[in-house]
């Protein structure tokens, strides 16, 4: 399990990327499989295409579970 600090911009930490995680015990950081995990861009720069839990983009909106 891989983990992401809720300050970095990526899209597995953003509000629009519908790919599989959770968030920590103490809402921190975001947890993940890996670096190649997919999900859908929903509402980003990337509208509706798979992208990867390590893609960024400048429509960064911090997922609304972390802190």
């Amino acid at each position: 399990m891989a983990q992401l600090p809720a300050t970095w911009k990526n899209c597995v930490t953003c509000e629009r990327w519908g790919g599989p995680r959770k968030v920590s015990t103490f809402r921190d950081y975001a947890e993940y499989r890996d670096d190649n995990d997919k999900g859908e861009c929903v509402g980003g720069s990337w509208d509706r295409q798979q992208m990867s839990a390590m893609s960024t983009c400048n429509k960064w909106v911090k997922w609304a579970v972390l802190k």
